[in-house]
């Protein structure tokens, strides 16, 4: 069959350099994309997550257009705050929603795309992406991170009123109006086929890592200093951690389906063991987390810091033993695959996690780390204590964490997925 370039747009509210795991997704696939030899096009936000800060380097615009690794990048204005309650987040999607939507009518012009593909959540970036395929007579392809607007009132209690109910017809009318549906897990695959859509539209792609970032191919150059990185012993000297120390690292979202108070209750226990909790991250509970950590005299061997870009981020994970996760025992984190634990595979580290769902499977079915029951403090902390003792039981792990992300979880990888995906969705229009 005769293979030609397509030009792909997407409309994503959160891109490179912005942190996370729905910016890791659209980065990473874009550029695998590009590599292929496919036009890309992002329509994204001004960076501001998660602090809702504006980051530096950049300006208040209404339009700026850049080019990353290949990438065009096309940047749109949206209220940005540091509000975290729901009608300032309202506000913030609402005004994406409405600068995309522009974007998706004039880029490529004269040319047309040959499809859209908008990532959800937040619901309203689909909502986008839907409408200007409408207008521009494209295949509309969803990308589904999470399943709004259940992850909002599941999420946070919120009660399902007017507004959700609303979303929920806007959810289905998505379903309806997509040539595919690109489920992030086998849960939300699962979950929307519960809503009549036909299972042939629906496909799994995962999150992934970029290995061309996260690797431990270069440790011994890093660790002199090579590349613009710190070394393993520079990143421990700078935070106060003896070359000695088993280090235990959390790096991403803390989130109200994160469970942070288990992490400060497992680093406590361990405290007298010479093992450090690296946490690196912001979010819902990230204030709450560290009011709880100094609180507790017992938590002293925690290190806070707040989101770094990716770059710097592997030189963290370079300098740690062992990468951690703890999630609620909320079922919505049974359709989730923490993105962060594939960054600390690639780097070459064993991972320990809390949690229900799918990652279950990943990781004890792969051999790459140990599960725990989610909420079971005393079980973490006996599992990072076994990873400090057992150097043997840390390299097994570890290596069989580095087959399995290349085997499944490469960012090249699932690009490729993602290709064969928008081809069809293209021929079957």
């Amino acid at each position: 069959m005769l293979r030609y370039a397509m030009h792909i747009v997407f409309i994503a509210q959160y891109f490179h350099p912005e942190t996370g795991a729905a910016s890791e997704r659209i980065t990473g696939l874009a550029k695998g994309l590009v590599s292929m030899g496919h036009r890309v096009t992002v329509i994204t936000g001004f960076p501001s997550y998660p602090a809702g800060r504006l980051y530096p380097g950049f300006t208040r615009k209404l339009w700026d257009r850049q080019q990353m690794e290949g990438v065009e990048v096309v940047r749109t204005w949206l209220h940005i705050t540091e509000g975290r309650d729901a009608a300032s987040r309202l506000v913030n999607y609402l005004s994406f929603m409405c600068s995309s939507f522009l974007a998706a009518l004039l880029v490529g012009r004269p040319d047309v795309p040959d499809v859209i593909v908008a990532t959800s959540g937040p619901i309203f970036a689909g909502a986008s992406g839907c409408i200007a395929s409408i207008m521009r007579r494209v295949p509309f392809v969803l990308d589904l991170r999470d399943v709004w607007p259940e992850r909002i009132y599941v999420g946070t209690g919120m009660k399902r009123g007017f507004l959700l109910r609303l979303l929920e017809r806007l959810e289905l009318f998505l379903y309806r109006r997509a040539s595919r549906i690109i489920a992030v897990t086998n849960g939300v695959r699962e979950n929307i086929l519960g809503k009549r859509v036909p299972p042939e539209k629906a496909v799994v792609i995962t999150n992934g890592v970029d290995t061309d970032i996260f690797n431990p191919k270069d440790t011994a150059s890093i660790r002199e200093g090579k590349e613009g990185s710190e070394g393993r012993e520079e990143v421990r000297k700078a935070l106060g951690i003896p070359a000695e120390s088993f280090v235990a690292i959390y790096a991403g979202t803390l989130g109200l389906l994160q469970d942070t108070s288990l992490m400060v209750e497992a680093a406590a226990s361990v405290s007298g063991q010479n093992i450090k909790v690296l946490i690196i991250g912001g979010g819902a509970r990230s204030e709450q987390m560290r009011i709880e950590a100094a609180g507790n005299p017992a938590a002293g061997n925690m290190i806070f810091i707040d989101p770094v870009s990716r770059e710097d981020l592997r030189g963290y994970i370079l300098a740690s033993d062992l990468g951690i996760n703890a999630n609620t025992d909320d079922p919505h984190n049974d359709m989730a695959i923490p993105v962060k634990i594939f960054p600390y595979m690639a780097c070459g580290l064993p991972v320990l996690i809390a949690n229900r769902g799918e990652i279950v499977d990943i990781v004890e079915g792969s051999g790459a780390g140990r599960v725990v029951a989610p909420g079971d403090a005393g079980a973490f902390a006996k599992g990072m204590l076994e990873f400090s003792r057992n150097s043997e039981l840390s390299k097994r792990c570890a290596e069989q964490g580095m087959r399995l992300v290349e085997a499944r979880f490469s960012m090249q990888r699932l690009s490729e997925s993602l290709e064969a995906v928008l081809r069809d969705a293209i021929s079957s229009r």
